[in-house]
This record gives C-alpha cells, structure tokens and sequence, in this order.
C-alpha cells in the first residue's frame, strides 16, 4: 500500500511539474522580454539610458493589446535563446532573423523587418565589395546569423564582439576593416557621436532571404497566438505601417 501511494504521489508530481513547465506565459501579468540595446532602430538606449527603438515600441504596443506588462532584460545577443529555451525569457525581441537553425529552436511572430546588409568601413578604405574583404578583418556580434556567413568567406579574419558597438568601435580605430550590420542599422550607428566621420557604409547585400521577427517558445502556442493576433490588428489599422515610417 505504501508502494502504492508513493507511485501515485510520484505521478502527480511529474504531471505537475510538466503541467508548470508547458503553461503558457498568458497566465502571468508581466512578460519577460529579452533584447540586446545595440541595435538602432530596432532596440537601443536613449540619452536618458532608456529603452527606444522600432520594436521596442512594437512590443510594448502588442503587450498593452494582450492586457500585459512588460520586464525588459537587457542581455548579450548570444544568450537571448537559451535564455527562452530556459523558460528566464518569455519572449525576445531583438531583431532576429528567422533562420532555418533558429526556427528549430524557437517559434517566430509575424515579420518585423527585413534583412538587408550593410557593410560599415573607414571612409579612406578601398573596400568596395564582398571580394575586397580578402585578406582583411571582419568584425562581428558574437550569435548573429552573420557570422556563418562571414566563415565562408575566403581569406577573410572573422573577428567576433559582445556588441554592434564594439564592432564598428574596432573599425573607426583601425584595429578592423569591416564590420557587417543590418542595413538600418548601420545608417543609425553612422550617426552616432563616437563614429560621425570615422565610418561609412561601403556597400550593401542581400546575404539572405529571412525577414526578422520576435521568438517565443515553441512550448506557448497561446502566446504566439495572441501576439500575432495583436500584430495583425495593428497591420489592419494602420498603427504598423506608422511605427515603420517613424523609425526607417
């Protein structure tokens, strides 16, 4: 009997731990979502250290739709997935591409942007395109998708940094030749106190087809629901295609 009854105990207790790890983040009042503040337009800081940007304010106009709150937590780029595969994200939104590695991992939103490249040089560079990367020093953010792209690349050192920051810094001081960044983004860093005059953008590509979008767990399909539920409301009542034109 009492073999019995430590059976049945142990059975609830795995469906309830199951039960747990499965419940959709719906049932909580305050989202947890994830970004990396290096990436104007997108997500970044302002002069009052606040957080501003395209899908800054994208999130936080689904998560008033869907009745939330968010807790914003600022991490390194590279460790935004595993933080949702771990349940200490509920969402991230830090202008992920939606690779084919990725959507392994993660569940995708409806689009957020697209991926155009921009290639960020000092101004007396000769670097005109890809081929004239041969021989020289790529900088680039530690996970991003640019990076399997840049290891194909022949003769060319991938030199990889915490930040898109770090990485145009590398650039304006000489200590790399290029550095590769969202297309937007790279006209948003151009302007930037500690770069104005230092780089320029010296060609853009098309490096793949994948658009950008949020990521939930592929464990909270409620979630995903209701997120793009509330994203193609606001595609319907124009509130998307303003936030576009306000930040690109």
């Amino acid at each position: 009997m009492n073999y019995l009854k430590r059976f049945v105990m142990a059975i609830l207790l795995v469906s309830a731990f199951v039960s747990t790890a499965f419940a959709t983040a719906l049932t909580k009042d305050t989202l947890k979502i994830g970004t990396e503040s290096t990436y104007p337009p997108y997500e970044f800081r302002g002069k009052d250290g606040s957080l501003q940007g395209y899908e800054i304010e994208l999130a936080e106009a689904v998560a008033a739709k869907i009745g939330k709150k968010i807790e914003w937590i600022d991490m390194a780029f590279d460790g935004l997935i595993p933080a949702l595969l771990t349940g200490k994200l509920d969402v991230v939104a830090a202008g992920l591409s939606t690779t084919p590695e990725r959507q392994k991992k993660v569940a995708f939103t409806l689009p957020v942007g697209k991926s155009l490249c921009g290639f960020l040089t000092r101004p007396d560079s000769n670097i005109k395109d890809v081929e004239d990367l041969k021989g020289k020093i790529l900088a680039l953010q530690l996970g991003s998708y640019y990076e399997k792209y840049a290891h194909s690349l022949e003769g060319v050192t991938v030199k990889l940094y915490q930040k898109n920051d770090d990485c145009v810094r590398e650039v304006a001081l000489g200590r790399a030749d290029a550095v590769m960044l969202d297309s937007a983004v790279s006209k948003e860093l151009l302007q930037a106190k500690d770069f104005k005059g230092k780089v320029v953008i010296a060609f853009e590509k098309m490096i793949h087809k994948y658009p950008r979008a949020m990521a939930v767990s592929k464990n909270d399909p409620e979630l995903l629901a209701a997120i793009n539920d509330a994203m193609q409301k606001m595609t319907d009542s124009g509130e998307m295609k303003a936030l576009n034109d306000k930040w690109f």
